[in-house]
């Protein structure tokens, strides 16, 4: 129909708004083809096609307002596709496509879910994804993209049972989205999606071990992990992500070596990633991801060579981590984790800087700061009494 065709029109200026970052006209588009979609569905129930344009319209004004930082509407936004699209699946069981989308609504809703601290519902929404990707996968075992989609899933719920203090539980997602992945990889080892799937998987394997303070075995998995971001980085210089994705690597086997006492082994391999780090920055300078990376680096730097009394190189580093997080916090005083980190940033200089005691006050009260206007997370509270304690000691 032309109204329909109209309301098609809509939704694709929205999407142009969107490309171009115009997000209150890009949700007015949207909005305007929602109202068209819904009056046509309403008065003609039979065509299932309209429905389906609606559940991607309505999936689209979701994805404006989490941008816009709306999550209450946006949750609401992707509850009403997922109805739709339960309605659609439930007409016509035997389309996997179906079946496939309500994977994704599942999975939006549970990562809005997350953010908003509500575990057990995300938990079970993604479960809920799993089990349909599972089943999915089990009509075509030998289909690549069905059984990475299980190994996602695995992932997801792995971070999520890690947030949740279950290491034991994230390290058996973790373990099962591996195993698909290396499956997966054997099968097709030139592909490079996955070969760097099998690194990051092997990274959360480690987190989780870790979590669990089994060293040794949090080392292996760390070093396989690099060794597969090692070959990427080698194959293409050029890719900044392979070579980012290769400084995580070499940091997380030193944070073991660290904790082992191997401080001079952990100390090569952070200065390794400060090379990859620090060129990365320079590349970019108005990239606030690898300028934070920089910053965290050079902390990590300054507390092994604290740790060495090698004070002069201690607070060479922490001042340039500090600098790099002041700069950050000063773009967007509106952001909490900046304006936390420059937090962390000084209680690190207080170690080494000539008046310790001013520093620390400078970041007590930053700290207050946040808690007075609600930015503070309830899991960093303890700054407060930290930095107090700290301050008490502090000559």
């Amino acid at each position: 129909s032309v109204r329909r065709d109209l309301a098609v029109s809509h939704t694709k200026l929205g999407n142009i708004r969107m490309t171009q970052g115009d997000l209150p006209a890009a949700l007015d588009n949207y909005q305007t083809a929602r109202t068209m979609l819904s009056e046509l569905t309403a008065a003609d129930p039979g065509r299932l096609e309209w429905f389906g344009d609606l559940a991607m319209n309505d999936d689209k004004i979701g994805n404006v307002l989490v941008t816009q930082g709306n999550l209450a509407g946006a949750a609401q936004a992707y509850q009403e596709s997922l109805s739709i699209k339960k309605e659609l699946a439930g007409h016509e069981p035997e389309r996997d496509d179906l079946q496939r989308e309500l994977t994704i609504s599942y999975d939006e809703i549970a990562g809005l879910a997350r953010a908003a601290g509500r575990l057990d519902d995300a938990q079970a929404a993604y479960e809920e994804s799993l089990r349909i990707r599972l089943a999915l996968a089990a009509k075509q075992p030998d289909n690549a993209e069905r059984q990475r989609d299980v190994s996602v899933s695995h992932d997801t719920i792995g971070d999520l049972k890690r947030e949740r203090d279950d290491p034991a539980g994230a390290l058996a997602a973790y373990r099962d989205s591996l195993d698909i992945v290396e499956r997966l990889a054997s099968r097709d080892p030139d592909n490079t999606e996955l070969q760097r799937d099998l690194s990051v998987g092997n990274t959360k394997v480690g987190n989780a071990l870790k979590d669990q303070e089994n060293w040794p075995a949090a080392l292996s998995a760390y070093r396989q992990a690099l060794s597969q971001a090692q070959a990427l980085a080698d194959s293409d210089p050029d890719n900044t992500d392979w070579q980012r994705d290769l400084s995580v690597s070499l940091e997380k086997v030193a944070g073991v070596l660290a904790i082992q006492g191997d401080r001079k082994g952990a100390l090569k391999l952070y200065l390794d990633s400060f090379t990859i780090v620090d060129r990365l920055a320079r590349l970019d300078p108005a990239n606030s991801d690898w300028q934070r990376d920089l910053s965290i680096t050079l902390s990590e730097i300054g507390m092994l060579k604290a740790k060495q009394r090698d004070i002069k190189g201690a607070r060479k580093a922490f001042e340039d981590s500090l600098d790099i997080r002041q700069q950050l916090a000063q773009s967007d005083p509106e952001n909490a984790t900046w304006q936390r980190d420059l937090v962390v940033a000084m209680i690190d200089y207080s170690q080494v800087a000539r008046n310790p005691r001013a520093v620390l006050s400078e970041a007590l009260e930053r700290t207050l700061e946040l808690d007075r206007s609600g930015r503070l997370a309830p899991r960093y509270k303890f700054m407060i009494k930290f930095l107090q304690d700290r301050l008490a000691r502090t000559k």
